[in-house]
């Protein structure tokens, strides 16, 4: 493997040359002092590995990395740091690329060997442009190629978050400063965007088993993710919502197709307050096409159709009181007394699982109906 050392320290220099060259498994191909990655992209192609000081008076070593990595996203990075507390921090976050000076042969035979197998790991070729990669965030997410789950390996949570955050934002350019704040609001300045800079290293690495697909780009002061031949299922349905014609007696079938598609919720399980807003949102999509189905299947005294679509907004939106309310009244309208007792239940229960007072304006009809029935 091609290797490079950046250091400020000669002294660090040589010591691991010396160490590097007894490997046997790596070919140092130069080493810097001073490093302008804009200056050196030739030799940036040509190799596989970085090692790389943390604190240099020109530039932070991990925004030196960033720099590299839009060169050359195959690269893997070793941070060799004479300060303990950035190795702590990376046993934290769960990353194995720092090396603590003074370097010690054994750690760093054991580095090489993982990157010279990860190397070899991902020898497979690329997947093609020809296919698409679909991805799921209803129901449960998940990604899929021919069918098949992919399984993804996130070195950390935030990573994976990053990956979903910007996913959700794919094509914009998002501030560094805005992805710190809402990913760490509590850390201070500087160790904020160290976290930053490894939390996107790790994505990018998560991701490098589909260069063809996903590309997580540095421009400037932010991050962009870029995406080819990949489906989001909601992204999918909130464009065909939005394409949907008017409703009438032609149309009817294509909006409950287009409804009953979006099954199950949004990320079950990934409770990130960012993605309140975006569940919130295709939420009241979805509620909004439901209840015009209601709506026309009442105009049509279709009571059948009707009662299914309003019991399908209370099953996924179990505090939806208008839906509980118009259950009740079409069960009191059809003489079924047991219903409207079953629904008005139904409510409270949901109502008392999260701790929210029922709507007055169901009590208020409820009890009326009570003492007229």
């Amino acid at each position: 493997m091609n290797a490079i050392i950046i250091d400020d320290e000669p002294l660090a220099i040589d010591s691991l040359t010396i160490m590097l060259n007894q490997t046997k498994m790596v070919n140092l191909l130069n080493s810097y002092t001073i490093f302008d990655p804009d200056k050196e992209t030739d030799i940036l192609k040509q190799i596989d590995i970085v090692f790389l000081d943390i604190e240099m008076p020109e530039m932070n070593g991990l925004e030196l990395a960033e720099k590299i990595y839009t060169i050359n996203p195959n690269i893997e990075f070793v941070f060799v740091t004479a300060h303990e507390q950035y190795v702590t921090q990376a046993y934290e976050l769960n990353i194995t690329d720092y090396i603590l000076k003074p370097v010690h042969f054994n750690k760093l035979i054991t580095t090489v060997n993982r990157i010279q197998k990860d190397k070899e790991t991902k020898k497979e070729p690329s997947l093609p442009l020809s296919q698409t990669i679909h991805i799921h965030f209803c129901g449960a997410f998940a990604i899929h190629i021919n069918n098949m789950v992919e399984d993804i390996p996130w070195r950390t949570s935030k990573s994976q978050e990053l990956f979903l955050y910007l996913l959700h934002h794919q094509d914009e350019i998002i501030s560094k400063s805005d992805l710190a704040s809402t990913f760490w609001p509590k850390f201070n300045e500087e160790r904020v965007y160290s976290q930053l800079y490894n939390t996107v290293y790790h994505a990018r690495k998560a991701l490098s088993k589909w260069p063809n697909h996903f590309q997580i780009l540095n421009h400037g002061n932010g991050y962009c993710l870029t995406t080819k031949q990949v489906e989001v299922d909601v992204f999918q349905w909130e464009e065909k919502f939005l394409n949907l014609p008017p409703l009438h007696r032609e149309t009817i079938k294509d909006y409950e197709e287009v409804l009953r598609v979006c099954k199950g919720n949004y990320l079950p399980g990934f409770e990130y307050k960012w993605l309140k807003g975006w569940r919130k949102k295709l939420e009241q999509k979805w509620l909004k096409g439901a209840f015009a189905i209601t709506k026309y299947f009442h105009q049509t005294k279709n009571t059948e159709a009707m009662e299914h679509w309003l019991v399908e907004i209370t099953k996924r939106s179990p505090l939806e009181m208008s839906a509980h309310l118009k259950l009740m009244k079409l069960y009191a309208k059809l003489g079924y007394g047991v219903l409207v007792d079953h629904q008005f239940r139904t409510y409270d229960a949901a109502c008392q699982q999260a701790n929210k007072r029922p709507s007055k304006a169901i009590l208020v009809w409820y009890n009326n109906w009570k003492e007229l029935k």
